[in-house]
């Protein structure tokens, strides 16, 4: 047996053969446009194209700006940060081709340029929104070559921080929150019924033309009519409009937030019937620090709905033969599209963060309605906060213990502080308590009385 390959006095390195060369993550496209390659952290990559951008003579800066902004030794290495980057750049460099007096090149931005597109965003965005918008666009110039920089003091312009409080998102009432679960839980079991009918009537050996229109579904992927496809495949596969009911309950069940539900990974370990092992990701932990791995419990047979471990394993084997189809089947999400053409399986979170949920519909189809009896709003931020308030109560306001994926400050400032149900609560703690302080100084105030006067020494 050989040893192992490290090194020694008198032995170097192993080194390929050949010289090394460092792909630039720069280029031009066979159209000759300028494009940025990305490739983040989380497993997607993009291709960033300046053929769309106005004013021709910023793109190649740009493009080096830009690929250092979100290049390995860069801030933002995620598909969803670098949108969020690109798209004011857009707008920065439209703003700038429709002024009187255009800067054809970096160099030629006046204070006057940086004050117009900076007015202009705030004209049409709220504040904390429109600082957060502008300062991508300062980020990203800074960072361009000495040959074609902004001059300093347009730079500085764009760099002057917009005042503005931060939001913090509320949570639902206690009984919008369990009408929103409840629904949830109604679709995910539906789904599974339905899907398992199917899988019984594949598995039939006289299943008829019913169980024929599966199997050609299932093995070619489609019928000749589309409706009759998207019937067929809603008997084996979860569907675009079974999203909402499984985010949401993963979202309430778990008690973790929708970026961690959306990246939750197929692979995983059931611990001795008991748990599941999973390996979750943290974006907001700080780079390198994304992955955390946490045990979920399953629960009894029959309440998988009500468990973390339960609810993965099982929404794990109703997407499975969804997922085995799919080009891309390490991620855990998947539906069934039912299309003619293109792939007809894959995670709708494969390319970006950002895909589109129909939420609208699916609360007007289950008639989902707040307190005040209008439509109820759904956002899986306010699902977040509500869960961690009904934790904190359970947990009698201890927040080192109901603190499981932050920490406690984080879980006062940005989910308890400004939560209504949880102040409401905590006054009714406090009141009580003042209650049972006041009557247990009049009892021992009663005691004492009963005693008689006190003694001095004798």
């Amino acid at each position: 047996m050989s040893a192992r390959g490290s090194t020694r006095p008198g032995v170097r390195a192993a080194l390929p053969d050949g010289d090394y060369e460092v792909r630039s993550a720069v280029y031009r496209s066979p159209g000759g446009s300028v494009c940025v390659e990305f490739e983040g952290e989380d497993g997607r990559s993009r291709t960033f194209d300046f053929a769309d951008c106005e004013l021709p003579g910023w793109h190649e800066d740009l493009a080096v700006a830009v690929a250092a902004r979100i290049g390995p030794g860069g801030g933002l290495r995620t598909t969803s940060s670098a949108l969020r980057m690109w798209n004011p750049l857009q707008r920065f460099l439209r703003t700038l081709a429709g002024v009187d007096d255009v800067p054809r090149r970096p160099e030629q931005m006046r204070v006057e340029h940086a004050e117009y597109f900076a007015d202009s965003v705030a004209a049409t965005m709220q504040e904390p929104y429109a600082w957060r918008f502008v300062e991508h666009v300062a980020d990203v110039l800074r960072l361009m070559p000495p040959t074609g920089r902004v001059p300093n003091e347009a730079l500085d312009v764009l760099r002057v921080r917009i005042p503005g409080q931060p939001r913090h998102v509320t949570g639902y009432s206690e009984g919008e929150l369990r009408r929103l679960v409840a629904a949830a839980r109604a679709d995910v079991a539906a789904m599974h019924e339905r899907i398992a009918r199917g899988r019984a009537l594949l598995a039939a050996p006289d299943g008829g033309p019913d169980a024929d229109r599966l199997r050609t579904v299932a093995e070619v992927g489609r019928l000749e009519r589309l409706r009759e496809t998207r019937a067929a495949g809603r008997m084996l596969f979860p569907m675009r409009d079974d999203l909402p009911g499984m985010l949401v309950l993963m979202t309430a069940i778990s008690g973790r937030n929708i970026e961690t539900i959306k990246e939750l990974p197929a692979e995983h370990k059931v611990i001795e019937g008991k748990a599941v092992e999973v390996v979750l990701t943290k974006r907001r932990r700080g780079a390198r620090r994304w992955h955390e791995s946490v045990l979920w419990e399953i629960g009894p047979p029959g309440q998988e709905l009500r468990h973390p471990g339960g609810l993965y394993l099982l929404l794990h084997d109703l997407i499975a033969p969804s997922r085995t189809r799919a080009a891309d089947p390490q991620w855990f999400w998947s539906f069934f599209r039912g299309l003619h053409y293109g792939d007809q399986h894959g995670s709708p979170f494969r390319s970006a963060m950002t895909a589109d949920i129909p939420k609208t519909a699916w609360v007007a189809r289950h008639g989902l309605t707040d307190d005040g009896g209008a439509p109820m709003a759904v956002t899986f931020t306010r699902i977040r906060t509500s869960v961690e308030a009904r934790r904190t109560r359970q947990m009698g306001g201890h927040l080192p213990s109901a603190a499981r994926s932050n920490t406690v400050p984080v879980l006062f400032r940005n989910y308890l502080r400004d939560d209504p149900s949880t102040v409401e609560w905590a006054h009714e703690v406090m009141a009580d308590a003042l209650v049972d302080a006041e009557q247990a100084a009049l009892e021992a105030h009663r005691r004492l009385a009963a005693r008689g006067p006190a003694r001095g020494p004798p």
